[in-house]
């Protein structure tokens, strides 16, 4: 995009660089088009290799639950092809994980021709920071969230004066533990987010700071309404989603247009007023 800049005549890490410049709209939907066949190429070359592994990854993810159920069940499936579309949608699910790093950069690349020369230096540190708050968020909802889950849910099973017996089928399990995993992994995300909105100048650090006591009533409430219905792990999200809101915080201030440059601003304004005061003074 800067040749394209300075054939208009801008100066390459200026303001020029984009203010000068506008990508017409076929241009946009022609990258939107290209960046979207990239990143179903990479997400395809992921899934194969998913789908060859995908009866070890679907033990992997029905670990946290197999150790809290009763002594002589196990999951089950009821419909033929139940099976095969289970460890179907295991590989889809495990190919979205192991291609998030190129995932999120061909999404940078795709809002890169609308950015600062200076800021397109950060695709390699938000590439590699989207990737590991994805991953964490995901990974901390296996150890801790997924195992509270099924036990809080397999203990009304577990007593053997009741009839009740659980039989688990690996497709509603799997659907239970998706949207878990991505729940939890667009979560974690919430300090980029803040950063990126911080960075435009749509909110400063002060305000968030003042929203505090809000962030917190809603970090809570989401929780509750992504997690079951117990108190172990609406707290397990809400905790970190409080401390990842403060990381947030100190990310916009890190990022935000300094107040410094305003009262510069100022200064200068006041130091024309006062010259035009000392310029009038004589003609007095």
């Amino acid at each position: 995009m800067s040749d394209v800049a300075e054939e208009q005549g801008a100066t390459p890490g200026s303001e020029d660089d984009v203010s000068s410049y506008r990508m017409p709209l076929l241009q946009h939907l022609e990258e939107l088009r290209t960046r979207l066949i990239h990143a179903m190429i990479i997400y395809a070359v992921c899934l194969v290799g998913c789908v060859v592994f995908s009866p070890n990854l679907f033990q992997l993810l029905i670990h946290p639950a197999v150790e809290y159920l009763p002594e002589g069940t196990s999951f089950v499936y009821t419909k033929l092809p139940e099976a095969f579309i289970t460890y179907l949608k295991v590989a889809l699910l495990a190919s979205v994980f192991l291609s998030s790093p190129f995932l999120f950069f061909q999404g940078w690349k795709f809002v890169a021709p609308g950015l600062y020369k200076s800021e397109k230096r950060m695709v390699f540190p938000f590439v590699l920071f989207s990737t590991l708050l994805f991953l964490s968020g995901a990974v901390f909802c296996y150890l801790a969230v997924l195992p509270w889950a099924c036990k809080f849910f397999l203990a009304y099973g577990a007593d053997p004066e009741t009839s009740i017996q659980p039989m688990l089928t690996i497709s509603e399990y799997l659907a239970f533990s998706t949207r878990l995993l991505l729940a939890f992994g667009l979560v974690f995300e919430l300090p980029l987010a803040m950063m990126f909105v911080g960075r435009a100048g749509l909110i400063r650090h002060q305000k968030l700071r003042k929203l505090r006591p809000f962030a917190l009533v809603a970090a809570f409430v989401g929780a509750s309404l992504i997690t079951p219905p117990d108190v172990v792990t609406q707290v397990a999200l809400g905790l970190p989603l409080m401390l990842l809101y403060e990381v947030g915080i100190w990310l916009v201030w890190w990022v935000q247009p300094k107040e410094k440059a305003k009262g510069d601003d100022e200064g200068d304004d006041k130091g024309d007023d006062d010259g035009d005061e000392a310029e009038a003074k004589p003609a007095k």
